[in-house]
């Protein structure tokens, strides 16, 4: 799964506070913060075919520009 979330700050907008969460049945797993555009790796644990559990295993920042 990959996911694109805006952060940080353009000429439009200031999404210094945002954050990307991992959320399964309605129950919140994880919640993952940068202050720069950055690629979270998220090892999933599943059960029947639902994620039942989640845990970061690396962040990339990312270059600006």
């Amino acid at each position: 799964m990959i996911v694109c979330n805006r952060t940080g700050v353009d000429c439009d907008s200031e999404l210094i506070d945002a954050e990307s969460v991992v959320i399964a049945e309605g129950r919140r797993l994880t919640t993952l913060r940068a202050l720069d555009s950055a690629v979270f790796v998220v090892d999933c644990q599943f059960s029947d075919g639902r994620i039942i559990d989640c845990a970061l295993t690396g962040t990339t920042s990312l270059p600006s520009g």
